[in-house]
């Protein structure tokens, strides 16, 4: 049959009809498909959905002083967030329409801080899952001997049992809970940025960087799995419960991975004949630590931590940080021999538990033990009140003996958020440069964690975390009035009522 040309469509109906029946059908089967499920079937993946609302409001804060954080101060500025960014700044800029505008005269806008260790979103949750109660059995529920029997020689599954200390292969933001309470006091202290790790474990795997405020987990994170963690983690009521067995733990893994590191490279090299070795996925994932390839932190906060840490690294010749180093300069010698990166904690012990306390000679006149239900000696209270103020000041001082030595570190709040900028502050006075101290919570961690294209600094392009103050950061007297995170104004927890005698502003009312 040949097909004539310039045929009317009436005599093809069949053509038209067949593309439009399915056209139809597709269409009632999406239709069918989205009542089902209830929404778009790309959104049952993930839920994006919820991106599009991450940024409802505009601000424009206008007359402000803006600390850029590289060195630069700019006066008299308005400056735009919108969709999560700093859309515009500058001394002329307009501002949108829809926008909420905050009168900025007399106030100061620092980078959003950028805390290099933290545990958030791994500690306490909001809401706590209560585990299953079972109902008790009833006469008549009660299994039989035939059941009992059964259940006595049932196998185990044949499946892989994770070590809980040993996790090298786990990332953080697979367990992070964003509705952790510790966020919002991260948030009011400024922090915008955070590298979390679980507390767990003595590899308790890798760090993921994160933002402190975000309603969608997906959009939270801002670089994944970022630097493996070993820790003097012990176990409660299990291995390794004591710190001699941390240690050993710490060691023994390490081995273990030199071990089965070469074995595979020999299977790899000649498989043929040789008995493949074993897969563990956990040691596996220690293969880049121990050549070097992944760089791993470790947790110190005593002077025999960081001199532990010291030979660990040294033994298994590893790329590494110290992180905590609250005693750093007790090891200054150390340090200084192998100069490697440091993030400094600013969550300062109480001076007792810090190392030789109980050695310091306290020496006081003999005076004759007072008669029962009398008031100490002044002399001995005296005396430990001074050694106290001498050990705390040299705490205060870590940071400074340590940037004096010319070592590279960067300071985190050390999980102490709501005294944070009081500790912070104890530290500049206590010698750290005004400068110095800030680029250690914004400019070097952001480029420390390597995210300085986004963060660190106040510049048009940027993540939208500013933090808001009623003067210079540094001083006593000043109070952080806002914070935005992600373009997102914080709302402040109502505050508790100051202890007695505390005049420190550390947060202004909204």
């Amino acid at each position: 049959m040949v097909f004539q040309r310039n045929v009317p469509l009436s005599r093809h109906k069949t053509a038209l009809p067949f593309v439009v029946v399915l056209f139809l059908i597709g269409a009632v089967l999406s239709g069918t498909a989205l009542s089902v499920f209830g929404q778009d079937p790309f959104q049952q993946i993930s839920q994006t959905d919820k991106l599009i609302f991450q940024y409802q409001k505009v601000y424009a804060l206008t007359g402000v002083r803006v600390v850029v954080g590289n060195g630069q101060t700019l006066n008299n500025i308005t400056i735009v967030l919108k969709n999560g960014l700093i859309d515009a700044l500058g001394a002329n800029v307009p501002v949108p329409n829809e926008a909420e505008v905050i009168n900025g005269t007399g106030l100061t806008v620092y980078s959003g801080f950028v805390d290099a260790h933290t545990s958030l979103g791994l500690g306490r949750r909001t809401t706590p899952v209560a585990a299953p109660t079972a109902a008790p059995a009833q006469p008549s529920q009660r299994p039989t001997t035939a059941q009992t029997q059964q259940q006595a020689t049932t196998p185990e599954p044949n499946t892989y049992k994770a070590d809980p200390n040993l996790r090298p292969n786990q990332v953080a933001f697979d367990e992070i809970d964003f509705n952790d309470t510790n966020f919002q006091s991260a948030r009011e202290a400024g922090i915008g940025v955070a590298l979390s790790i679980n507390q767990q474990g003595v590899f308790p795997g890798k760090s993921s960087v994160v933002s402190t405020y975000t309603s969608d987990p997906l959009f939270g994170v801002i670089k994944n799995s970022s630097f493996q963690f070993i820790q003097y983690s012990s176990s409660r009521g299990g291995y390794p419960s004591t710190l001699m067995a941390v240690v050993a733990f710490q060691r023994q893994a390490l081995m273990d991975a030199q071990y089965y590191m070469n074995l595979e490279d020999w299977y790899i090299a000649g498989p043929r004949g040789m008995t493949r070795p074993t897969f563990d996925p956990a040691i596996h994932s220690l293969y880049p630590v121990i050549r070097g390839e992944e760089t791993v932190v470790i947790p110190v906060s005593t002077e025999l931590d960081i001199k532990r840490a010291l030979d660990l690294a040294k033994q298994f010749k590893l790329k590494y940080i110290l992180s905590g180093v609250v005693e750093g300069y007790r090891a200054i010698d150390q340090l200084k021999a192998v100069k490697v990166p440091l993030i400094v904690s600013v969550s300062y012990p109480q001076p007792r538990s810090t190392t030789g306390y109980a050695f310091y000679p306290q020496i006081t006149p003999y005076e004759k033990t007072p008669p029962p239900g009398a008031p100490a000696q002044p002399q001995t209270q005296r005396a430990t009140e001074e050694l106290d103020k001498m050990i705390q000041d040299q705490l205060y001082a870590n940071a400074s003996v340590l940037y004096k030595a010319g070592l590279q570190f960067v300071i985190s709040a050390g999980s102490d958020y709501r005294n944070f900028i009081k500790n912070f502050r104890s530290a500049v006075n206590a010698g750290l440069p005004a400068d110095v101290a800030l680029a250690k919570i914004t400019t070097e961690p952001a480029q420390f964690l390597g995210i300085a294209d986004v963060a660190g600094t106040v510049e048009t392009g940027k993540i939208a975390n500013i933090v808001v103050t009623d003067g210079d950061l540094f001083s006593d007297k000043t109070a952080i009035k806002y914070v935005f995170i992600d373009g997102k104004k914080v709302e402040f927890a109502p505050p508790s009522a100051p202890a007695a005698g505390q005049q420190q502003r550390i947060r202004g009312d909204n």
